[in-house]
């Protein structure tokens, strides 16, 4: 299976998916990250560019992970649903021909992960060729009323996943850390496990051949 994470910004994959992406890289999966670009046009982080930091600082947390880092080039906060990011978007999954796509979820705080989430969300009713998935990131602070219907089990993966989001120095990682630690825990309570990640399979409850990357739904006990 190919798996494109489609993140509005470095971090957002790992502290959404980095389990999920670690576990199926180590199951012989290819999983993609894709940011909308690197940080925001023209600044700066202690005297070098964050373009540059922050692409450099994605490329370790990718290693992590064992996925393959791509970039759009679109500077942060000022993300747009329009022809040429739709066209961009576009070529790119057609170029790469995925199984699953996960992205932003639709009802979110911060514009760039709404603009993901309708430009992912476009595509798949249009190509039709891959299954659409949507993750969390800061729920209850940036992802709203998110209802999941996909987990991963990621307990034995969560130290890899802490890893790649702290290789996100120049954000000052600690305090994403500590709040998707709540967030797995709360979802491996709901799932049955220590830690787990959560997810919304998009137009679909029975299962597709990307449902070989989850877990499951929810397990009741």
């Amino acid at each position: 299976m190919k798996v494109i994470i489609v993140s509005a910004h470095p971090d957002d994959a790992e502290t959404a998916s980095g389990g999920f992406i670690a576990k199926a890289a180590d199951a012989g999966h290819e999983v993609v990250i894709l940011h909308g670009g690197p940080a925001v046009k023209g600044l700066e982080y202690e005297g070098r560019s964050s373009w540059d930091v922050r692409t450099e600082e994605s490329a370790v947390a990718a290693k992590i992970l064992g996925a393959r880092l791509e970039f759009l080039d679109w500077g942060h906060s000022v993300f747009e649903f329009n022809n040429r990011t739709l066209g961009q978007l576009d070529e790119f999954i057609t170029r790469e021909r995925p199984d699953l796509v996960i992205g932003h979820y639709p009802i979110d705080t911060h514009r760039d992960h709404q603009v993901i989430a309708v430009l992912t969300h476009q595509l798949f009713m249009v190509q039709r060729q891959w299954q659409l998935a949507f993750f969390e990131v800061y729920t209850g602070i940036q992802t709203l009323e998110f209802t999941p219907n996909r987990y991963v089990d990621i307990s034995k993966f969560i130290d890899r996943k802490n890893d790649s989001i702290l290789a996100h120095v120049s954000q000052g990682p600690q305090p994403q850390v500590a709040m998707h630690l709540k967030m797995s825990r709360f979802r491996g309570i709901e799932f049955g496990v220590e830690h787990a990640e959560a997810f919304h399979m998009m137009g679909r409850s029975a299962n597709g051949p990307a449902d070989v990357l989850f877990d499951g739904p929810r397990r009741y006990r």
